[in-house]
């Protein structure tokens, strides 16, 4: 103890040792508090620019992003089962885009990592596995049918009266006049080969810079046409009913007629499995020879069709609202609909697609949405946005399109966590080196 002269009682060194201690450590929290609060607003940050990164050089698209607590907000019905005996499967709802008008065709890339829609006022835009828009590119026509190459770098369109190739940038890499509307196109999986069928009854073939290697005449209009393997095989379904398949050359291999307009074909890269939809509600299945007869049929007509990679399941959508997951023997495993309008009024399913193994679908409706469904636990892989706007040469701004993301909190978190908020890393980081910190100090 030290005394102190003129100064009424003791003074102790280790009570104002203790009181230095305790300032310290008050000093040292309030720093940490800060560090860690400026992480979290960095890291929603990034979340929100990225989530609503704009798909444009003028930045007109707007992607308004919504989550839910639960799926099923989509102005759908889910359900699991079906019909006649057989496996049923359960599916979650990832996300809704809607987009300005309506959709007309859909697709996805084999991996769910990607998928492409076609509007009616003529845009095509592309969209990653969270729903967020990648880019949106003015056609110049009402689009009628997209599809994408296995590895996403090649896009194909019908818009118009033009078969249109983009890259997975959204740069327009080439466009070929097809003299007359487009109703189908499809790109071989390697991205080697388009097809187009046109109103006027031809179908056209290309390569993949635009050269037309074949220009065929069917004498009905060709509503719908998918490509196989190398561009080795090509099918082709007609207004009159029939569907076709033909080699490299251009030779037909075989006709099957199916009894009513078909309005959409799918096949396995191989050819060795076919699938359409009919005018009159009939999903027919067939086989390499064109060997086949439909193993279900709706009450309305079946606009859209599409494989997965073996053949061993199909998804279907109707006019009638409603999309359908199947076996290659047409049993029902899942169904979704009625598609509606905000309005309450009934719409049509107007595309459908699958990932290669049937762990993701996505749908299209004249409602104006797409549809991002999951049949597995595990999330998609995605493609995040380029840091560099895409700037189509013709381009005018595009209209708006918003999201809505109705699915569970856990996977809506494991989804953000590490693609769009890389800063909630770091701010984790620094707080557990704040507990470990304050955990030593308090331990001395």
């Amino acid at each position: 103890m030290t005394l102190i002269r003129a100064y009424p009682g003791p003074i102790f060194k280790n009570s104002h040792l203790n009181r230095s201690k305790t300032s310290g450590r008050r000093e040292i929290g309030k720093i940490l508090v800060c560090l860690i609060t400026l992480c979290l607003i960095t890291g929603m940050g990034q979340a929100h620019n990225l989530d609503n990164a704009t798909g444009t050089s003028q930045d007109a698209v707007q992607v308004g992003t919504k989550l839910y607590l639960h799926a099923g907000d989509g102005g759908g019905t889910t359900s699991a089962g079906g019909s006649g005996g057989g496996g049923s499967c359960n599916a979650v709802l990832l996300w809704t885009a809607t987009l300005p008008d309506t959709v007309t065709a859909v697709d996805m890339r084999p991996d769910g990592a990607v998928v492409v829609a076609g509007t009616a006022d003529g845009n095509v835009t592309l969209f990653n596995s969270s729903g967020t828009t990648l880019w949106a590119v003015p056609s110049g026509g009402p689009v009628s049918a997209v599809g994408i190459a296995d590895d996403g770098n090649s896009i194909v369109a019908g818009t118009g009266d033009r078969l249109m190739m983009l890259d997975a940038a959204g740069r327009i890499v080439w466009t070929v006049d097809a003299r007359s509307r487009v109703l189908g196109a499809g790109i071989s999986p390697d991205g080697d080969r388009c097809a187009a069928g046109t109103v006027a009854g031809d179908l056209l073939v290309t390569d993949n810079r635009g050269g037309i290697l074949q220009e065929i005449p069917f004498g009905s209009a060709v509503n719908t046409v998918a490509a196989g393997s190398d561009g080795a095989l090509i099918a082709a379904g007609t207004e009159n009913g029939t569907i076709r398949l033909l080699d490299a050359e251009g030779d037909v291999l075989w006709t099957h007629d199916a009894g009513s307009p078909v309005l959409s074909v799918s096949m396995t890269g191989d050819g060795i499995v076919i699938g359409a939809g009919t005018g009159d509600g009939a999903v027919v299945m067939l086989d390499g020879e064109g060997q086949g007869d439909p193993v279900w049929t709706a009450a309305s007509a079946a606009n859209t069709v599409h494989l997965d990679a073996d053949g061993s399941a199909l998804g279907a959508g109707t006019g009638g609202g409603y999309a359908y997951l199947m076996d290659g023997t047409g049993i029902k495993t899942w169904q979704y609909g009625r598609m509606k309008t905000l309005d309450g009024e009934n719409r049509a399913v107007t595309g459908i697609a699958l990932s290669s193994s049937a762990d993701y679908l996505v749908i299209g409706s004249d409602n104006r949405n797409v549809y991002y469904f999951a049949f597995t636990s595990r999330l998609p892989p995605t493609v995040m946005k380029e840091t560099e706007p895409v700037n189509p040469s013709s381009a005018e701004a595009a209209p708006a399109v918003t999201r809505t993301s109705p699915a569970s909190v856990g996977a809506v978190a494991e989804a953000l966590t590490p693609q769009e908020a890389p800063g909630f890393c770091v701010a984790a980081c620094l707080g557990a080196v704040a507990i470990a910190a304050a955990s030593r100090r308090k331990g001395r």
